[in-house]
Parts: structure tokens; sequence; C-alpha cells
């Protein structure tokens, strides 16, 4: 009897799990799940909390006008800069890719049994090549927007003790913001928007599509709201570091299928330590902390943090699910001496094979589970 309860439980896991990927109409249950959060519990939260911002925000822009003294910084207009910014930089993320990444990937990347396999590699290594450039460019651009002000932690180059990030909440809702910040922030949003759309038509043969879908959206939303609740100071941080540690995540993907072993290890012990500093210390521990401190509890501002909280907080969830992905990786080489992407790959790789086998790629449809 026991037996037979454990075998239906076993299969009742089974249906449930096939129900999730006919339902998101994916192939894998992991992607099935991360998709079905995307689409049904951050959209529908996420544009919520977007209609009630944009209520405060008309009811603060409506005060500032009848009251002398007082300044709402975050402009509508504004979100103009962002979607030039998203267009400009589609043109060059498309066209970079096909007449300058393309090629130089294709002498690069090692040959596979399956031409298609390696197809999908060149693929991901010109891509890798436009985002590596981007976050080192925007991080420059970020720097130099930041490094002056009182609110840019220590720990990230700036001037901030802990003690001093409650300027991050100083003369809120009221705060002015320089002119540079809201641009860098709206190049910024262009960014997000721009990988946002391009995700919907690509990687969707890969195991990270659901997940990076689900980050995209939380990234797009958080600005956003931020932006019109001018919780731009924190933004602008949390935007900074991130891209930090981006250098090195898509650096280890331009060289992680070439036979430059040396040079992956390097960008994925920087990405090791630069996810961990930025992502699992400054971020929850001086960022996401200073939602819960500062007395907020008697502010007037409290929905809002609250709303900035979450989205963080989901953010947070998805580096520390990843942190142990890119361990797991590292693991990985130690055991077998290949440099292997196991979270971005394709839906169709077993690692269970070396990746110069002939049967490294399998038929996904004949796999009951991921």
């Amino acid at each position: 009897m026991v037996k037979a309860k454990t075998n239906k439980s076993i299969k009742d896991i089974k249906e449930d799990n096939t129900v999730i990927r006919r339902l998101m109409k994916t192939n894998s249950t992991r992607d099935g799940i991360f998709l079905f959060m995307a689409l049904f519990v951050i959209l529908p939260i996420g544009i919520m909390f977007i209609l009630v911002s944009y209520n405060i925000y008309k009811e603060r822009k409506n005060f500032v006008k009848t009251h002398e003294g007082f300044e709402y910084t975050p402009e509508i207009k504004d979100f103009g800069i962002g979607i030039l910014s998203c267009i400009i930089i589609y043109l060059i993320r498309v066209n970079s890719i096909k007449y300058i990444f393309d090629s130089r990937a294709k002498k690069t990347v090692n040959y596979f049994p399956s031409e298609e396999l390696r197809k999908k590699k060149i693929e991901k290594a010109s891509f890798a090549r436009f985002r590596t450039l981007w976050y080192i460019f925007i991080t420059i651009v970020g720097y130099y927007c930041l490094k002056d002000v009182e609110w840019l932690p220590k720990t990230l180059g700036g001037k901030a003790r802990y003690e001093d990030l409650s300027l991050f909440w100083e003369g809120l809702p009221y705060q002015p913001q320089e002119r540079k910040i809201i641009v860098y922030y709206m190049i910024q949003f262009g960014s997000a928007l721009c990988t946002f759309i391009l995700q919907f038509k690509q990687n969707r043969t890969r195991n990270s599509y659901g997940e990076f879908l689900l980050h995209d959206m939380a990234t797009l939303m958080l600005l956003v709201i931020s932006f019109l609740n001018n919780y731009i100071r924190m933004g602008a941080v949390v935007l900074f570091l991130h891209d930090i540690s981006d250098i090195f995540s898509y650096g280890c993907k331009i060289f992680v299928d070439t036979k430059h072993i040396k040079t992956t290890l390097f960008f994925y012990v920087n990405l090791v330590i630069t996810w961990f500093w930025t992502r699992l210390y400054v971020f929850p521990f001086q960022v996401i902390l200073q939602c819960f401190t500062n007395n907020i509890w008697a502010r007037p501002e409290l929905v809002g943090y609250m709303i900035i909280a979450i989205c963080l907080g989901t953010l947070l969830c998805l580096h520390v699910y990843w942190i142990v992905l890119i361990l797991g990786i590292g693991v990985k080489f130690l055991r077998t001496g290949e440099a292997d992407d196991m979270q971005d790959a394709e839906k169709t790789e077993d690692f269970s094979k070396s990746k110069f086998s002939a049967n490294r790629t399998v038929d996904i449809t004949s796999k009951k589970e991921e």
C-alpha cells in the first residue's frame, strides 16, 4: 500500500510538471516555472504598482505647482531619452553583432560534432562581445555620474559610509536630482527596454530563457516605479553595482567555448569575486537594508519603500539562485577540466556528456524531466 501511494505521488508530480510545460509552451519545467512567475505574478503586480506610482507622481507634480520651495525632479517626458536610447542601442547591437562580432566568433568558437549546436554557440559568443563592451561603457559612465555624489557607498568607490546612506531618503519625496543622474537613469532604462523586447524573440532555445525574462521584467518595472516615485538615488546605485559583475559574466561567455581556457578562468574568478561583493554583500546589506532602517515606519513614504523592497528582493533571490549555478560551473570544471556554460546553455545539451561528444545534444521531447 505504501509503495502504491509513493508511485501515485510521483506520477502526480510528473503530471503537474507536464501541465506547467504545456501551459507555458516550453519543454523545460524550470523554464515553465520562471515564465509563470514572470507573466502571472510579477507582471500583474508590477502593472498595479506602476499605475499607483503614476497617480502619486501626478499628485506631487500638482503639489509643487502650487507650493513654492518644493521640487519634484521626475518628468514623464524624460522617458523619451530612454526610448531614444533603446532605439540607438538596438541599432548598434544588431549591426555590431551582424557585421563585426559574428565573424570573430566564427574564428574562435570550437568545432562541435553538431553544426547546429556550434551555430548557437557562435550566436551566444557574438552577443556576449557586444554585452561585455556595453557593460564596460555603462560602468564607466555610471562611475563618472556618481563619483562625486555624497551617497555612493565607499564599497563601490564612493564617499558614503553605511550611516551616510540615509541620504538616499533625504528630503523625499521632493528630493532634487542632478541632470546627469537623470540622463544616466534613462540610458539604463533604454538598455533594459531593448533587452526585454528582444528577449521575447531570442534565446528561447536556452535553459535560462525564463529566468532572464523574469529578471528583465523585474528590472524594467523597478526602473519605472523608482523613477516615478523619485527613488533615483538608490536606483542609480543599484544599476551601477549590477553592471560591474556583468562585465565578467559576459566576458566568460565570449571565451567559454573557445580554446582560451586561461582567459575564461580569469573572467570566471573575477565574476565570482565581484558577484559576491556587489550583489551578495553591498546589494542586500547596504542597499536593500536601507528600505528597513532610518525609522521609515514613521515616514509617509512607507508604501513606496515596500514596493521597492519587493522588487529588490525579487532580484536578490535571482542573484542567490544564479550564484549557485555559477559555482556549479566551477565545480564541473574541476571535475572534468572542461569550461562549460551550464547556466545559459541550450536546452538540448546533455551535461553528463563531454561538450565535444557526438551525443552531447539530445531530443528534448524524449526527456521526461529536465
